[in-house]
């Protein structure tokens, strides 16, 4: 057996996820649940409105139990999400000249001035980086558009953006202070385990009954992590060690999270002191591949270390 497929095996019977309401002794069994002084206020949320918010349809909560002792480990929240975009696809593939000519069309067709355009267009024909083609038929795609909206039947109720992307939010994402990993396995951190082996499995589930495209999530701009990246805390800081890293950067290296670009999302005041981070659902599979990879030979180079000094 691989050392990946070693390691990933052993991390998956180790632990086990159930939901929130599931039992009705979970009521009771979160009570107990804790949070480092930065991840306090999310163990707070488990024990006084995660059962609620569950119930209302607003969550759904999960809880990550040690395979032997049946302890709650940690908890996740997942819930259904929206991504837009402000500009066409068309607009994507623009030069940097073209996008500012289409910008100027549009600005012309939102003031009644569409007799300004031909005008404008021969203006930035003489723009060595303009593909007049080019932006003439996004043009259309753009004129096309603002024509359905000025065209809604109902426009009082809706916000007008160029495209929608669905998505699933990981809403809430926390370890059980209390509870101690007596079987630590090699190099993995419970919370690189339990996001690429229980969350992203569920996540993949739910993306066969319901159309989703990213992964997404609100990362606290103010919680470091661990020395090392593979080491780091998920969701909050150990007040023992030196930090190095922030989480921001731990949701990029190891958890393959980027920042957001020519997408917007819906920030709720709760998130409003995070970095917005996103994934395609349609890479994860080879995202986990990549960081098991990672870990692994990162684990090994330490080793070596070790060894030679």
């Amino acid at each position: 057996m691989s050392d990946l497929k070693r390691q990933r095996e052993g991390f998956k019977e180790r632990f086990y996820v159930e939901a929130l309401r599931e039992k009705k002794e979970n009521l009771e069994a979160i009570k107990t649940f804790t949070g480092t002084e930065h991840g306090e206020w999310l163990a707070g949320y488990l024990r006084e409105d995660a059962w609620a918010d569950d119930e209302a349809g607003v969550t759904r909560v999960y809880l990550v139990r040690d395979a032997s002792t049946n302890e709650i480990a940690a908890y996740f929240g997942l819930k259904a999400g929206l991504l837009y975009s402000l500009k066409l696809p068309e607009y994507r593939g623009l030069t940097k000249a073209e996008k500012e000519l289409l910008d100027i069309c549009e600005d012309a067709l939102q003031n009644d001035a569409e007799d300004s355009i031909p005008y404008i267009m021969e203006y930035f024909e003489r723009e060595q980086d303009v593909d007049l083609e080019r932006v003439k038929k996004a043009y259309q795609g753009l004129k096309y558009h603002l024509d359905r909206i000025a065209k809604d039947p109902d426009p009082t109720s809706a916000q007008y953006v160029a495209a929608t992307s669905p998505g699933i939010v990981l809403t809430h994402w926390c370890r059980n202070e209390a509870y101690e990993d007596t079987r630590q396995q090699d190099n993995i951190s419970l919370g690189f385990g339990i996001f690429w082996e229980i969350i992203v499995e569920l996540v993949l589930q739910i993306s066969k009954l319901l159309g989703a495209q990213y992964l997404y999530l609100f990362a606290a701009d103010n919680t470091p992590a661990e020395p090392e990246p593979f080491d780091s805390n998920f969701c909050e800081s150990d007040e023992e060690s030196q930090p190095v890293y922030k989480l921001v950067d731990y949701y990029m290296h190891a958890l393959r999270f980027e920042p957001l670009h020519d997408l917007y999302v819906l920030k709720p005041a709760y998130d409003f002191k995070c970095h917005s981070m996103i994934q395609p659902i349609s890479a994860l599979r080879q995202n986990r591949i990549e960081a098991w990879q990672a870990l692994i030979q990162s684990a090994e180079k330490t080793k070596t270390y070790g060894e030679e000094k």
